[in-house]
């Protein structure tokens, strides 16, 4: 994957907010879930 240089960060809920322009070129639209196992964070 393309770096794109846009840092998030993580509340204490666990939530993050993606761009509207990555969520679009990724093909990721309202209401999609995303979980990363645990490892990998």
């Amino acid at each position: 994957m393309k770096s794109t240089g846009v840092k998030r960060r993580i509340d204490e809920l666990g939530w993050i907010v993606l761009p509207k322009e990555l969520r679009t070129t990724l093909g990721i639209y309202a209401l999609h879930f995303l979980f990363a196992p645990e490892p990998s964070l």
